[in-house]
């Protein structure tokens, strides 16, 4: 268990972000891990944008899902 999960587990957080592309277990894996024990708020921000990872970011559990790079509209 990577150090990441292991605090997001043990520890208090008002909201967690995710990447998908990780060393180890990746973020889908984590994300997994952690709604099995904790209801904690997950936001995905990765480079992984394609509309079948941001299905299954939602279908996981994810609170939303942001590909980067990030674009700012005013």
């Amino acid at each position: 268990m990577g150090k990441g999960l292991f605090a997001a587990l043990s520890e208090t957080f008002d909201l967690i972000l995710l990447d998908v592309l990780l060393p180890g277990l990746n973020g889908f894996s984590v994300l997994n891990r952690l709604r099995k024990s904790r209801q904690t708020p997950v936001m995905m921000l990765t480079a992984c944008g394609a509309e079948e990872e941001r299905i299954e970011g939602y279908s996981k559990g994810a609170d939303d899902y942001l590909p980067k790079p990030l674009t700012l509209q005013k």
